[in-house]
């Protein structure tokens, strides 16, 4: 097992504190965790990590580890270091039986983030194990609530200030998953489960054995809060959250309850999460909304018993998810159909539009060829017959079985009004001949004009 206090490459490899709850289960395979990694206060070993945001995305992409020494799991930070017999460089080897082995990662820049946690400032890491692979490791972090962890860090320049070890510049080589009777490097944080019964618990840390002889370091006592010590200072206090404030603040989530700082939540898709303010912050920063496990406790005292709530609405969640998938399924079936029926119905409108402008324009054509000796039908009788407004109400029309019509009753239209303009041009030619004799070709062409009844009694 390594002290850690080996130089490699110019740098020294230090292990350092962090922390890691359990969030949500997906499907059984993958368990995601969140991890409180490093912050920037003097650790109990005297080292003081500055820098935090410039290395923050450097966690991205590093493993989590975990060694399983017989029926020890996380048993501590176990492997070799070895000498290349070619080039004489010492390294780190890892292929001993109790060597630590990968069990998760972090996948990506937007899965590390800096947070203001009790004060202090811990880039905390959204990461993954693979629970096919470590089951023993899940279950046991399910039980204990609580495991240390380590993060090793290689150290590339730093400075001292007194006593303490502070460190400018570093590299993440990776985060070890520690049992609760292994003693760290570096202690402080750990890997926890949160538990809901009614209400949201606040975030505690248990601190795993630590040598102060080793450190060198006085003791620290633990801080509380005191009261303003002189007169007319100030005093910062966390703002007090209440859940109607609360709700417009998480549009896309219930607000279940609230304690102190940390809201809980339940996203649209009904997975449990929290979301934790920083002091006096009024501004939810999306991104930092993280699901967790939930618990149920069964019995009282000794005797009571931890169920995981997907243990417990395990079998309502599978019925619901296939509820759902059969919902989705059913919804998409239906987007095909009506979309296949949209377009039948807008085929058939076109249909029947054009059968209404035929029949306008060939029984006005028919009207204008039989009536060409008694009146002359302008081309543009029909015209507002055409317009859309029209063409749309006579393609809607049907008779009492349902059958279209529109295209007939068009054609209705057009004789009537073709009917009426013969009339009309015939009642003009009536007036106009009684209107006007032409005395001159009615004696021209009357042969008893001029006669007395003598002179026709002579020609008799």
């Amino acid at each position: 097992m390594s002290k850690f206090k080996t130089v490699q490459s110019g740098g020294k490899i230090v292990s350092t504190e962090g922390q890691l709850c359990l969030l949500s289960e997906k499907d059984g395979w993958l368990q995601k965790v969140e991890v409180r990694l490093l912050n920037s206060d003097i650790n109990q070993n005297g080292w003081k990590f500055l820098n935090l945001a410039e290395h923050r995305k450097l966690f991205a992409r590093t493993p989590l580890l975990c060694a399983y020494v017989g029926d020890k799991i996380a048993d501590g930070h176990n492997f070799t270091m070895k000498k290349d017999t070619r080039t004489g460089e010492e390294f780190a080897d890892f292929t001993d039986a109790n060597a630590e082995r990968i069990v998760g990662y972090f996948a990506k820049d937007e899965d590390i983030r800096l947070e203001t946690i009790d004060g202090k400032e811990w880039i905390v890491g959204i990461g993954t194990i693979f629970t096919w692979y470590n089951r023993q490791l899940v279950a046991k972090l399910k039980e204990h609530g609580s495991l240390s962890v380590s993060i090793e860090a290689l150290i590339d320049e730093m400075h001292y200030e007194g006593k303490i070890e502070v460190f400018t510049k570093y590299q993440i080589l990776g985060t070890t998953i520690l049992n609760e009777k292994v003693n760290p490097a570096v202690v402080g944080a750990n890997i926890k489960t949160l538990q809901f019964n009614g209400d949201i618990q606040e975030y505690t840390m248990r601190i795993a054995s630590f040598d102060e002889q080793r450190s060198g370091l006085p003791k620290k006592e633990p801080q509380t809060q005191k009261s303003n010590s002189k007169k007319g200072e100030a005093r910062t206090m966390a703002k007090v959250r209440k859940i109607d404030d609360l709700r417009p603040m998480f549009p896309d989530y219930t607000v279940l309850a609230v304690k102190g700082q940390t809201v809980a939540l339940l996203s649209s898709k009904g997975c449990p999460c929290v979301y934790t303010f920083r002091a006096n912050e009024d501004t939810v920063v999306p991104e930092q909304i993280c699901e967790v496990a939930v618990n149920s406790v069964f019995g009282e005292g000794d005797n009571a018993v931890d169920v995981s709530a997907e243990q417990l609405v395990g079998g309502v969640q599978a019925r619901l998810d296939a509820t759902k998938i059969a919902l989705d399924r059913a919804t998409t079936e239906n987007a095909e159909l009506t979309a296949k029926i949209n377009a039948m119905v807008e085929a058939e409108k076109k249909r029947r539009e054009k059968l209404v402008r035929d029949a306008v324009n060939s029984e006005l054509a028919e009207n204008r060829e039989c009536f060409a000796n008694e009146a002359d039908l302008d081309e543009h009788l029909c015209d507002d017959l055409l317009n859309a407004d029209r063409i749309g109400k006579y393609a809607e029309m049907v008779d009492d079985d349902g059958n279209f019509c529109g295209d007939e009753r068009a054609r209705a239209d057009v004789n009537s009004r073709c009917n009426k303009a013969v009339r009309k041009a015939k009642q003009a030619r009536q007036a106009n001949n009684n209107s006007h004799v032409n005395w001159g070709e009615l004696i021209e062409g009357n042969s008893n004009v001029g006669k007395t009844s003598i002179d026709k009694i002579l020609e008799d």
